[in-house]
Parts: structure tokens; C-alpha cells; sequence
């Protein structure tokens, strides 16, 4: 009968063997066809279980930093994540935008709506909101990707450039980047939404902003004794000039105004 070959992962012990003497000893490997239990020391980045034929690499999330290991050392620190084959506990820095927890194989990345600037993160709960008035699309975001639409506004966390949540309001207007709705100023009024400026008040009403927005003109009409141009600010800003007076409302000019009678 022809000799042969021990068998890969066993090692064959002296001479006239029926079967292989053992299995390959921990921490080195038996590729085939040896005398010893310890013919090649397992390398860094690899492990060797009892019965190895070949080294294995180091598993994703830990670390084999020594030869002869039988396992791996251990798991990769938080901040940095461990490939294949890792060497060493801190073998890649978590990179920005991304986190890494303990153990980590890869990097793990923000979700959209939130960014996350520096590296060596190791939690969820390190991802930052997006910033208000702007907004972050993809996943894994160092820094906001821009500002958000004129016409909405953007509370922090958002991931769309114009929210379908967030339009902006009546008696407000949103330019680009607004991280809440403006109210408009005295003298304009605005009753749609999505709007990005406000109107003029028109003649013969006023447009007082100061305690309430204003998002429609109705009961805003011009007072008796007054007149109202186009952006007039408040009520009593424009008064019928002296020696003139007027019982109607909704003036647009100072001519519409009644002379007094003669005494």
C-alpha cells in the first residue's frame, strides 16, 4: 500500500502511522503532510483554532495583533472599526458623518437629517440634527448639504431642501435658508403659503403686523377721520389734514377727505 500525505489540519508523528496522530495544535496550522503539531505559527491579522489547515483572517469587528493566537485578540475599540484581517484595536479611524460603536466591522452612517463633523465617533447619539433652516439628503454627511427652499422653512433635522411639512405659513414669508416663518412687516400682508415675500397693503387699508400677522385685509379697512395709501403701517397713521374730516372708511387719499363747513 502507498504512504500518504497526512492529512491537512492533522500532523502524523513518527513512522508505519494507520491514521494521523492528532490535530494541528492551537495557534499554528497543518497545511498537509506534517510530522509536528505546531509546523507553522499562525500570523498577525490571522487565527489558527486546533485543526487548522490554513490561517484564518482576522474576523470583521476584531483584532488579532500577535502571532500563534488561536482566536482573536479581541473587539475593536469604539471610535474605530476593524476589516477583515484587522491587526490592531484601533485599526481605522471612524471617519466623519459616520459612528462606531464597539466591535464595529465597518462604519456606521448618520441617517439623513443629521450630520456629523470630526472623526473617531462611537454612538448614534453623537449624529447632530441638521442644522435649522438648512437641510441634509444622504446618509453619512460631514457638514448640511445647503439651505432650504424660499417658500418653506426648516426646523433642525430636516432631509428635503422643501419640506412638505413645513410650507410657509399665511402673514409670513420664507426667503431661502429659514429656520422659521418671518412675519411680515407693517405696511404688507401675505395670505397665501409657500410664499418667499409679502404684499403691499393695498389703498384704503392698513397692515399692522405688530400684535398679529396679517393674512387677510379683511377688517382691516381704513377708519373714519383717516386715509389709507398703499403700505400704510398702521390705522391712525395717515389722518384727514386739519380742517377737513370724514365719515367713511376705506380712504385711499388725502383729496377724499370733506372740507369742514364755514362757521
Amino acid at each position: 500500500m502507498d504512504c500518504l500525505p497526512c492529512t491537512p489540519g492533522f500532523y502524523c508523528e513518527g513512522f508505519g502511522n494507520l491514521k494521523p496522530t492528532n490535530s494541528c495544535s492551537p495557534g499554528f496550522y497543518c497545511p498537509g503532510g506534517d510530522s509536528t503539531a505546531k509546523p507553522f505559527k499562525c500570523q498577525t491579522g490571522h487565527f489558527c483554532p486546533v485543526g487548522s489547515y490554513n490561517m484564518t483572517k482576522c474576523t470583521p469587528g476584531k483584532f488579532c495583533d500577535e502571532a500563534g493566537l488561536l482566536a482573536p485578540k479581541g473587539r475593536c475599540d469604539p471610535g474605530y472599526y476593524c476589516p477583515l484581517g484587522s491587526t490592531s484595536r484601533t485599526q481605522v479611524e471612524c471617519p466623519e458623518g459616520h459612528y462606531c460603536p464597539l466591535g464595529s466591522a465597518v462604519p456606521l452612517p448618520c441617517q439623513p437629517g443629521y450630520f456629523l463633523p470630526g472623526r473617531r465617533h462611537h454612538s448614534i447619539s453623537q449624529c447632530r440634527n441638521c442644522t435649522a433652516g438648512e437641510y441634509c439628503n444622504n446618509t453619512g454627511l460631514a457638514a448640511t448639504e445647503g439651505k432650504c427652499d424660499k417658500g418653506y422653512y426648516c426646523p433642525p433635522g430636516q432631509s428635503v431642501s422643501a419640506p412638505a411639512a413645513y410650507p410657509c405659513i399665511v402673514g409670513h414669508y420664507c426667503p431661502v435658508g429659514s429656520p422659521l416663518p418671518v412675519r411680515c412687516e407693517n405696511g404688507t400682508y401675505q395670505d397665501n403659503e409657500y410664499s418667499f415675500e409679502c404684499k403691499s397693503c393695498e389703498a384704503g387699508y392698513y397692515c399692522d403686523n405688530t400684535k398679529q400677522s396679517v393674512d387677510s385685509l379683511a377688517g382691516f379697512e381704513c377708519p373714519k377721520g383717516h386715509y389709507c395709501p398703499r403700505k400704510t403701517r398702521f390705522a391712525t397713521q395717515y389722518k384727514c389734514p386739519s380742517g377737513t374730516w370724514s365719515n367713511k372708511t376705506m380712504l385711499e387719499r388725502k383729496e377724499q377727505c370733506t372740507s369742514c363747513p364755514p362757521r
